[in-house]
């Protein structure tokens, strides 16, 4: 076959019409409204400046604690994603001022706020029995204003002192924000919540309840010198007041609810991609985390975890996740500050990330290349006219991406199985092209 020679300043110029066709097609493709749940986002919500807002939020909050910055992430993708914390520790190690300061600056919110103890009856959380109900209509229904089921966040201070009955009451609303009591179902507004207590209880009954909850802490006191100082410093400045100080900086600039849900639903919907390799790679690294701890994820679990995957590339103002967003899943897999548990999921994710590294360069490196293909496949396919400047461009293009791909490393093997064989269907693909141009072209000299 016929081969045009091209190089120098005939290359670059070449390389500029295909450039300028891959971006062509790649504005049709992000021409798409984002819609949740079917319907197409305001024009006024902007995700990543209520992302940058409510960062600053927690940046904020971060410089009223000491040792808590683990702690605040958790509760950060708690409240990205609807889910709830745990968070277990000595008294006076601020369990309950972390909730605080994470939610009462969310504006238009109620916080419901309670401290279990074994002799509670669902009343306390879900409301009074409406008695003038029972006794005129023979109904049972619960008075739910200002209960759990009517705030937006929930804070619930030693939450294993609560009954195993009030523990297996609260699982519809935690799990499926639904609330049935006999002919009373009510949609339940709760959107997070922190739970506290000063130790763990485990057995048959709290089993289920501890898989609903999310994230899990073991808050520990200061222990750092430098640390210790740096709280008695915050202390006798702000004292007991320094919520005071952080509304004042956020006067103006802070998340509302509604922004938060937007933000939220945004990342719970599909509008966030989840590639293939990204899939594999949190597939593989939950399996071995589980193998060396010999450890249970539910399938439940697992499934929820995704989504902080999709929130740590929002975070990072992306719609696509990539293989670094799988670290984020550290706070949600592990209890933190279990040492031997943060050990092996940082030992996990180290090695099979490294793994990953190559793997992931020569998925993009193929991406490039199957974007240019797919546009001269796209152009090569369309009638043209044999007597045309385009074909003649068109021709120069093929056989110049040809060139690349007859050079490139990839030839060589890339060392896993679908991108080799991605590229030899590029390869031959390419080939086709040229011939049938060539086909086109033998027209014009008929």
């Amino acid at each position: 076959m016929m081969k045009v020679s091209i190089i120098g300043v005939k290359a670059d110029k070449v390389n500029r019409r295909l450039r300028r066709r891959v971006r062509m097609a790649e504005v049709k493709e992000e021409n798409i409204n984002v819609s949740i749940n079917g319907n197409v986002l305001p024009q006024e919500f902007n995700v990543f400046d209520i992302v940058s807002r409510f960062k600053k939020h927690f940046d904020e909050v971060e410089k009223h604690f000491v040792e808590r910055k683990n702690e605040l992430e958790q509760i950060k993708y708690a409240m990205l994603i609807k889910e709830h914390v745990l968070l277990k520790g000595k008294t006076g190690t601020a369990k309950s001022k972390l909730g605080k300061y994470c939610f009462n600056f969310i504006k238009g919110a109620k916080t419901f706020a309670i401290q279990l103890s074994k002799f509670m009856s669902e009343e306390y959380l879900f409301g009074a029995i409406d008695i003038t109900k029972m006794r005129n209509e023979g109904k049972v229904e619960h008075i739910t204003t200002d209960s759990i089921i009517d705030c937006e966040f929930a804070f619930i201070d030693e939450v294993f002192d609560g009954n195993d009955a009030l523990l297996r009451s609260l699982l519809e609303v935690l799990n499926e924000r639904k609330f049935t009591r006999h002919t009373q179902r009510l949609d339940a507004k709760l959107h997070t919540a922190i739970l506290t207590s000063n130790y763990v209880r485990e057995d048959e009954a709290t089993e289920a309840f501890l898989d609903r909850i999310m994230f899990k802490s073991d808050v520990k006191p200061v222990t750092s010198n430098k640390n210790r100082m740096n709280m008695y410093h915050t202390f006798v400045k702000h004292g007991d007041k320094g919520h005071i100080q952080l509304g004042k900086i956020l006067d103006g600039k802070a998340v509302t609810y509604e922004e938060l849900v937007s933000l939220a639903n945004f990342i719970l919907s599909d509008a966030v991609e989840l590639p293939e390799p990204v899939l594999k790679l949190y597939d593989l690294i939950l399996r071995e985390y589980s193998k060396q701890l010999s450890c249970y994820i539910s399938d439940r679990k697992a499934n929820k975890m995704l989504n902080m995957l999709k929130a740590s590339a929002v975070m990072n103002g992306r719609k696509r996740a990539n293989f670094d967003d799988i670290e984020s899943v550290k706070f949600a897999l592990v209890t933190l500050n279990n040492d031997q548990q943060e050990e092996v999921f940082r030992a996990v994710f180290t090695k099979l990330m490294s793994d990953n590294v190559k793997y992931e360069g020569v998925v993009n490196e193929m991406g490039e290349l199957e974007k240019i293909f797919n546009v001269l496949l796209k152009s090569s396919d369309q009638k043209l006219n044999p007597k045309s400047k385009e074909i003649l461009e068109l021709n120069e293009e093929a056989q110049l991406f040809e060139q690349k791909i007859l050079q490139h490393n990839f030839c060589n093997g890339t060392g896993f199985k679908d991108t080799d064989v991605k590229f030899s269907e590029i390869r031959q693909g390419t080939d086709r092209i040229i011939r049938e141009i060539a086909k086109t072209l033998k027209l014009q000299n008929k």
